[in-house]
């Protein structure tokens, strides 16, 4: 029941700031290099049981990765921790490498 209020605690707060684009301009066209991060197969069972929103609010991690959103950060950070590896959100977004020549 915790997890589940949790769940909806961040997917409420994640709506309403990206519901509210007035408080930055965020832009969708990039790739997200941590999903290949994500198929390591040191990682990849550990996410597969860590539940992550399904929301697409693109998140930078201070690996330089971009992720789908902030709680597919913290479940890799998570997973991480038995190798010694934190990350962290450095900004909303894609991350600087990821993003994609506008036109």
């Amino acid at each position: 029941m915790l997890k589940y209020s949790i769940l909806v605690t961040i997917v409420l707060l994640v709506h309403s700031v990206s519901s509210s684009s007035d408080n930055f301009d965020l832009d969708f066209n990039g790739k997200m290099s941590g999903l290949e991060r994500m198929k390591d197969p040191k990682i990849k069972r550990c996410m597969e049981s860590c539940p992550v929103t399904l929301n697409f609010l693109p998140q930078c991690a201070s690996d330089g990765k971009s992720y789908p959103n902030a709680s597919t950060i913290r479940c890799m950070n998570y997973c991480l921790k038995p190798f010694g590896e934190e990350l962290t959100v450095t900004s909303v977004g894609f991350c600087k490498d990821d993003r994609l020549p506008s036109d």
